[in-house]
């Protein structure tokens, strides 16, 4: 993908190309979190959690969720993925439905991690 990891200081991002989906994710990470226990760290189920993994089509329902569940920033990302590779990262058809915290697997996207790690930054 072009232009991978850029990161925007405004909601101009660059248009979507034909036969591509642009997700959302509203990003969460909240400073000076509560520190997490070494037993909790080591364990597999904390190991294996998905972690920047979900995204929605709604730019509006990502940045809610920066807003409400994060620390309200404005920082968000992006990830252009194809019509045709769409389905199969639907929550509700993976993995991610195990993991759906608001139960909106049908409305999430569960990328896997080699993939959304492409996705591109951007400030509200």
């Amino acid at each position: 993908m072009e232009g991978l990891n850029n990161e925007f200081k405004s909601n101009a991002t660059p248009p979507v190309k034909d036969g591509f989906i642009r997700l959302y994710r509203g990003e969460t990470d909240v400073p000076d979190a509560l520190p997490i226990p070494d037993w909790v760290l080591e364990s597999p189920e904390f190991k294996s959690r998905p972690v920047g993994s979900f995204f929605t089509e709604s730019y509006d329902e990502a940045l809610w969720y920066n807003e409400q569940e994060g620390i309200g920033d404005g920082n968000m990302s992006y990830i252009d993925i194809r019509e045709n590779e769409l389905e199969q990262y639907r929550a509700s058809n993976n993995r991610g439905k195990e993991f759906s915290a608001r139960g909106k697997a049908e409305e999430e996207f569960f990328l896997p991690a080699e993939i959304a790690s492409q996705k591109n930054k951007f400030i509200k």
